[in-house]
């Protein structure tokens, strides 16, 4: 769709997580993208148009910068460790201001399986159209190693620019908080005395593990 202006299409994700799932700064709140592989010009935000995040302060973005179309999606992900029952759930959105028929998507799915638990297009949300923040879950079938990933693509060209963002707000207990902040142990999170949370009232949280 040469000679058209750079339009912008979103996906926005924000989740929250079982304890006992493994991911590394699930929420961002460190401010950048560490524990995340992507592929773009990835950051971590904390307002994109008129989104924010439903939970917490923070969600990562990254955009195409106009490379690629259907064979070149931009991700962003994590592996992770889960065991069976686990929960990951939260919510996503679709945002664009691309027209039929670049029919430009955002995805949001375990890639073990390709089990999607978020889709939206332009032709669902119609031409510069968008969805509201849209609640989706997913449970572990089984133990084993799984990769979160949330990819947005350009349909048909190359032109026109594409976003997604992704949140995901972990579990607020001092084990979970103690791990996050790289605190060393087989099974911090799960530890007997360590599945509550810090009084909110203190610096507990936010000085955990730290030196």
């Amino acid at each position: 769709m040469l000679g058209v202006i750079t339009a912008v299409t979103v996906l926005g994700v924000t989740a929250t997580v079982s304890a006992a799932a493994s991911l590394t700064n699930p929420g961002f709140e460190t401010g950048d993208l560490t524990g995340w592989v992507h592929n773009g010009n990835g950051s971590a935000v904390a307002s994109w148009g008129a989104y924010t995040a439903p939970e917490d302060g923070w969600f990562a973005v990254t955009s195409t910068s106009n490379i690629g179309g259907d064979s070149n999606p931009q991700v962003i992900s994590q592996e992770f460790v889960a065991s069976s029952g686990d929960v990951i759930s939260g919510w996503a959105f679709f945002a664009t201001t691309d027209y039929l028929p670049f029919n430009d998507s955002g995805t949001v799915r375990i890639v073990q399986g390709d089990e999607i638990v978020f889709f939206a297009d332009v032709s669902m949300v119609g031409n510069g159209g968008s969805t509201t923040w849209t609640p989706w879950s997913w449970t572990a079938s089984s133990d084993g190693t799984y990769t979160l990933e949330a990819s947005v693509a350009n349909i048909r060209d190359n032109v026109q620019a594409s976003t997604i963002g992704i949140d995901l707000v972990d579990c607020k207990t001092k084990g979970c908080i103690l791990g996050d902040s790289g605190v060393d142990g087989n099974g911090i999170k799960n530890a007997p005395g360590l599945d509550k949370e810090f009084n909110p009232k203190s610096q507990a949280a936010h000085n955990a593990g730290k030196k």
